[in-house]
């Protein structure tokens, strides 16, 4: 009886409002949430009623409920952007923007609100990106509106600028070696700065040639670490277990990780897979004990094995790791996992933890994403990570290189 009753009330809502009845809209809408406080739809009218108040922080306090009532609805976060961008919280808005892109990367109306965003922030190279997106993204629209026309243009003279501005400071970084330099050089230079500026993709197989250049770091940056630990434990049988993340920026993975529970190094290998979220294995490795250990912000240690970096775009993934049985003596045990407080995660920029995941299994397998099984905050595995650099920076660093390949070929010359 609840369930209709809350549909009446939201069909009569509907009605009272496009008759210009905001009270008695807004009685049937409390009314719902006197039943399920939480309802989603009946949140969310009363946070567009609340921003048309001119009362962002109702409306706000509305979606954010509504959001956590039914996260995967992209119009819930839109109007949660709204709400904090009229509070003046860029990095709310920013966060909010970010979801809906995790639910759904050609999302329109998201990468214009984020663009902006990046504009009023100064950031103009994510604006840039950004601002790329829709233009590419726009190129499928036919019937375009007098307003849409003009966005698009700005949205292109904006990118045209940026790009202006980079060829500006690689030309004066370059100045002087491509006055020495030989017509080639400079045509390879301008045909990679072309690449480079004008197609995505390009920049990261042009970031894998620069990361097997320049300089590896000494120091592992695990993808997530936490603070607190609940309690340490390991499972009589033998499983897959690990975790699941969103990212919203593109990564550099080059290590698989695992927890050493009492940075005393592991009683066996362990497989460790990475998955996207529908169950297509990415890469794998295996971590034992010539791993390099890596301090936890927990006090104990990961274990890192290296892989040859590859890139990791925006989405959702799978991690987890194989802990085999065991036979317990007295010189060996079972290498345990973690279970952390959730409130003590710490990811990198970027990247959202969304739960753990876990299988019964004999060999590696793509565990169950929520498996009651475990609670969250159970860990294992882990990754190494890096973001990949935008591309002006990869342009600057790339500049840099090859200018110092010119200087090497004009003193081999004298």
């Amino acid at each position: 009886m609840s369930a209709g009753s809350i549909q009446h009330h939201l069909a009569e809502a509907q009605r009272a409002r496009q008759a210009g009845c905001a009270d008695r809209a807004r009685g049937h809408l409390e009314a719902v949430l006197a039943i399920d406080a939480d309802q989603p739809a009946a949140r969310n009218a009363l946070g567009l009623e609340a921003l048309e108040r001119r009362d962002p922080r109702s409306a706000a306090e509305h979606f954010h409920i509504a959001c956590s009532r039914d996260p995967g609805a992209p119009p819930l976060w839109m109007n949660l952007a709204r709400a904090q961008r009229e509070l003046g919280d860029p990095e709310a808005e920013r966060a909010a923007l970010e979801r809906v892109l995790m639910i759904d990367q050609r999302d329109l109306l998201a990468l214009i609100r984020l663009a902006e965003l990046h504009e009023r922030l100064g950031e103009e190279a994510l604006a840039a990106q950004r601002w790329s997106a829709v233009i590419s993204l726009s190129a499928g629209i036919g019937d375009r509106s007098a307003e849409f026309v003009q966005l698009i243009e700005r949205a292109k003279s904006y990118v045209e600028g940026q790009s202006r501005k980079l060829a500006e400071a690689v030309d004066e970084r370059l100045a002087g070696d491509l006055a020495e330099a030989s017509a080639r050089d400079s045509r390879r230079l301008q045909a990679a700065a072309g690449a480079m500026l004008g197609r995505r993709a390009m920049s990261v197989v042009v970031l894998g040639l620069l990361v097997t250049l320049a300089p590896r770091p000494a120091v592992a940056d695990p993808l997530l670490d936490f603070t607190a630990i609940a309690k340490s434990a390991a499972r009589k049988g033998s499983s897959t277990l690990g975790w699941s993340f969103s990212t919203s920026v593109d990564l550099l993975v080059d290590g698989f990780g695992l927890w050493d529970d009492s940075s005393d190094l592991l009683y066996s290998a362990h497989d460790v897979g990475l998955w996207t979220s529908d169950g297509t294995l990415v890469s794998s490795a295996t971590v034992d004990n010539t791993a390099t250990p890596v301090a936890s912000a927990s006090g104990a240690q990961w274990l890192f094995t290296s892989v040859t970096p590859f890139a990791l775009a925006p989405g959702d993934y799978v991690l987890a790791a194989f802990y085999p049985v065991i036979k317990l003596t007295e010189t060996t045990g079972s290498d345990g996992y973690t279970v952390a407080a959730v409130d003590s995660i710490l990811t990198i920029a970027g990247v959202t933890y969304t739960g753990s995941a876990a299988i019964t299994s004999s060999a590696l397998t793509f565990p169950i994403s929520g498996d009651a099984l475990f609670v969250n905050g159970v860990f294992g595995p882990n990754l190494s990570v890096r973001s990949v650099p935008e591309p002006a920076s990869i342009l600057l660093l790339a500049t840099g290189l090859i200018a110092a390949g010119i200087a090497r070929r004009r003193s081999a010359r004298r």
